[in-house]
Parts: C-alpha cells; sequence; structure tokens
C-alpha cells in the first residue's frame, strides 16, 4: 500500500471515528420528555403577564386575564399606575414625552386621586396610566391606555376591553391636546 492512500486511508478513519463520536454524542441527548424541575403553577394568583416597558425594561403584573389573552406590544404598553408619589409623577412624564400625533384611549376623569386609584384596583387592566389633567377649569384624573400609532390601533384597543370598561365609553383621542391639559393642570 502506498503512503498516499494510506494517508488517504488513514484520514477516512479518523473522519468516521469523528462521525460515529458525534453521533454516539448527540444520541445521547435523546432521553425521556424534559422535567419541570421548578413545578407548575398551583393558584390563579401565580399568572404574571410581563411586557417590554418603554425604557426598555421589563414591567409585570399579575393579570390571569393577560395571561390568558396576551395583548400585542402595539395594543398594550406596560405601564402600571404607579403607588408611590415618585411612581405617579413617572407616569405623568412618561405621558408627557409621548409623541403629539399618536392617539391615547381615556377611560374615564374623575376629581379625586382616591377615585382614580380606586377605579384602577377594581378593573385591574395593566397598561393604565393616570395623569393630572385641567378641564373646564376643573382638575381631574385622567385613566389613559395608549399610546397607539394611530387612530385604527386606539380603536382596536377599546373593542378589546372587558365589557364593563366598555360601557363607560372610553373616548380615543389624540394625545396633543391631552398633554396641554396635563400642563395646564400642573
Amino acid at each position: 500500500m502506498s503512503h498516499t492512500t494510506r494517508s488517504k486511508t488513514w484520514f477516512v478513519a479518523q473522519s468516521l471515528a469523528a462521525l460515529s463520536a458525534m453521533v454516539f454524542a448527540l444520541g445521547g441527548c435523546r432521553g425521556p420528555t424534559p422535567v419541570d424541575v421548578l413545578g407548575s403553577r398551583t393558584a390563579p394568583e401565580d399568572d404574571w403577564f410581563c411586557d417590554a416597558g418603554s425604557a426598555g425594561d421589563w414591567v409585570c403584573v399579575q393579570d390571569p386575564a393577560l395571561v390568558a389573552n396576551p395583548q400585542p406590544r402595539q395594543q398594550h404598553q406596560s405601564a402600571i399606575v404607579p403607588d408611590s408619589p415618585a411612581g405617579q409623577e413617572s407616569s405623568h412624564r412618561l405621558v408627557l414625552g409621548w409623541r403629539p400625533g399618536d392617539y391615547t384611549v381615556q377611560l374615564i376623569a374623575l376629581e379625586s386621586m382616591s377615585a382614580a386609584d380606586e377605579f384602577a384596583a377594581e378593573i385591574r387592566l395593566a397598561g393604565l396610566h393616570r395623569v393630572r389633567i385641567e378641564s373646564g377649569g376643573q382638575v381631574l384624573y385622567a385613566m389613559l391606555l395608549g399610546p397607539y400609532t394611530d387612530r385604527g390601533a386606539a380603536d382596536r384597543a377599546v373593542a378589546g376591553l372587558p365589557q364593563n370598561v366598555q360601557s363607560l365609553e372610553p373616548w380615543v383621542r389624540k394625545i396633543g391636546p391631552l398633554q396641554e391639559a396635563m400642563r395646564r393642570a400642573q
């Protein structure tokens, strides 16, 4: 056997050995269905919905309705009505930063912050923002969803709301005039 033939034979043998080793190694990956080592959910209060926030962070809410029927980001922006005064201010700044030509859905405007907080706790909608506005010389607390890039997206968001919220006749409105009302209330 010539040196060239031996080199080719050795190369083929080495290639077959490497191929056999890979097949054996990959075959070892087969096995029973993976086991859920974290355990399964045990109660509805374990259901969380998470969405990317506007600043690249993650915002998570315990909301079984959203877990069962997640909404695409274009229809749902996760920012929850915050409980702390600092959080309330950041929600206000967030809405002031929205593009004036986009749309929002105003669910309701209430005369007191506590009434707005009770409303938010009762309806438990993710993506709800509370802002102070001035309307007709009166300071109100508007409950908003959004932003939405066009009127159609905002209308679809309204159509996807629970019936008890739709019965409030939410107002699809441009963000620019809302921001002006927010500035007047400061």
